[in-house]
């Protein structure tokens, strides 16, 4: 990232931890999002990604992760 720093016309992709999202407590997700948050926060036209998630990747994890990101997008 900080080599990015003054490009800011480069568009960089955060994943989230593929095994934390399929497996994770609800805790360890919430924190691997805050995790990519705060990166994107820090530099314009970044995105956050799931990456490939294995098979056995609950959906509600998902689905409360989505919620968790939107509600934040509309705080800030």
């Amino acid at each position: 990232m900080q080599r990015l720093a003054g490009r800011p016309d480069i568009r960089v992709r955060v994943n989230l931890h593929a095994g934390i999202v399929a497996r994770g407590t609800w805790d360890e997700l919430r924190a691997e999002v805050d995790r990519a948050l705060a990166i994107a926060r820090a530099r314009p036209n970044t995105v956050i990604g799931g990456g490939v998630l294995p098979y056995e990747t609950r959906p509600e994890n998902i689905f409360r992760l989505r919620d968790y990101i939107a509600a934040d997008h509309r705080q800030t």
